[in-house]
C-alpha cells in the first residue's frame, strides 16, 4: 500500500482538484478517509460558525455605523482582497508545478517503456533461428527474380 496522503494531497482533495493517485489512495485507505472526513467536518463547522457570527454581528450593528465603518475600512478590504488573491495564485502555481513534475516523471517512465518495447520488437531473429531466416530470405529472393 502506498504511504498515507500528505497535507498537500488533502488540500488538493478539499479544493476539488485531487490527483488520481490521491483519489485511489483515499478509496483504499480507511485511515486517510477518516482524516479527510474529519477535515471536511472541521471546515464545515468553521464555515457555519463564521456565518452565524457574521449574521449576529450584522444584526447588532446599526446600518449607519456599518456604512461609516465600510467607508473607513474600504482600503483595508482591498489590501486583504489583493493579499488573498496573491496567496491563492501562489498556491495554484505550486500545485501546478507539483502536477507538472508528476507528469514529467510519468512521461519519462512511458518513454523508457516504449524504448524497451521498440528494442524487443525490432530485435533480429534469435541466433538458433538465423539459418532458417537466411533460407527463407534466399527462397523469397529467388521467387522475386523468377517473377521479373
Amino acid at each position: 500500500m502506498s504511504p498515507h496522503l500528505s497535507s498537500n494531497d488533502f488540500g488538493e482533495c478539499l479544493t476539488g482538484a485531487p490527483a488520481p493517485e490521491a483519489m485511489k489512495h483515499l478509496a483504499e485507505c480507511a485511515a486517510c478517509r477518516m482524516e479527510f472526513a474529519r477535515l471536511e467536518a472541521s471546515l464545515g463547522a468553521f464555515s457555519s460558525s463564521i456565518r452565524e457570527w457574521s449574521a449576529a454581528e450584522s444584526a447588532r450593528v446599526s446600518p449607519a455605523a456599518t456604512r461609516r465603518a465600510a467607508n473607513v475600512r474600504a482600503p483595508a478590504r482591498w489590501a486583504w482582497a489583493f493579499a488573498s488573491l496573491a496567496i491563492t495564485i501562489a498556491a495554484g502555481l505550486s500545485l501546478t508545478s507539483v502536477r507538472h513534475s508528476r507528469l514529467e516523471a510519468a512521461a519519462a517512465r512511458d518513454s523508457e517503456l516504449l524504448r524497451t518495447v521498440q528494442a524487443q520488437v525490432t530485435q533480429g531473429v534469435p541466433g538458433a533461428m538465423a539459418p532458417l531466416a537466411r533460407l527463407v530470405a534466399f527462397e523469397n529472393s529467388e521467387e522475386e527474380s523468377r517473377n521479373e
